[in-house]
């Protein structure tokens, strides 16, 4: 029976692991932690899922230490950044580009003023002389957000990537000539 510190709360406590390993609760926080037995050494890891602030500040860099962009997003544009950061970091590379265009059209819905689909302010960019050179885009992004939010597609880690770098530019670059 090892003695584990909680990777919450820091509190040691003992544990009775039969056979490889289990699934145990912390006494005091009820954080679980995975402990495995391998020969006579315990091994413990978390169980759920943690995204440290470090990670999410380096996969949105360079838009989340820029204040001329971040301060600029209102709160449901950072969170879905955000969310897509944590999303890419845990391996659910469908939620995070589904987050990336959320984030994308929040911000062209406080632009135009209107609540519509992704297509709609494709259409609008092509007579706004600001952002007619993201418009291809912006318009490859609302046939790929089609496929996500319909489960035509399953993303892999490098098109989640793609879209997470693309929509940092795209939101940067829309930004600082519109808002």
């Amino acid at each position: 029976m090892p003695d584990i510190r909680c990777w919450k709360c820091g509190k040691e406590y003992r544990v009775d692991v039969c056979f490889g390993g289990g699934i145990v609760a912390c006494p005091h926080c009820n954080v679980k932690t995975r402990v495995t037995k391998t020969g006579v050494l315990y091994y413990t890891e978390p169980v759920g899922v943690f995204v440290s602030d470090v990670t999410i500040m380096e996969l949105l860099e360079p838009i989340i230490t820029d204040p001329d962009v971040w301060n600029k997003l209102n709160d449901i544009e950072q969170e879905r950044l955000t969310e897509a950061a944590k999303c890419y970091a845990v391996g659910a590379y469908t939620a995070c580009e589904s987050m990336c265009y959320d984030a994308l059209v929040s911000l062209l819905r406080r632009i135009y003023g209107e609540r519509r689909e992704l297509g709609y302010y494709v259409q609008q960019m092509e007579n706004d002389p600001d952002l007619r050179e993201v418009r291809g885009a912006i318009a490859y992004f609302a046939s790929k957000r089609h496929e996500v939010d319909h489960p035509d597609r399953i993303a892999d880690k490098i098109e989640a990537e793609s879209t997470l770098t693309m929509t940092k530019r795209l939101i940067r670059e829309i930004i600082m000539k519109k808002v």
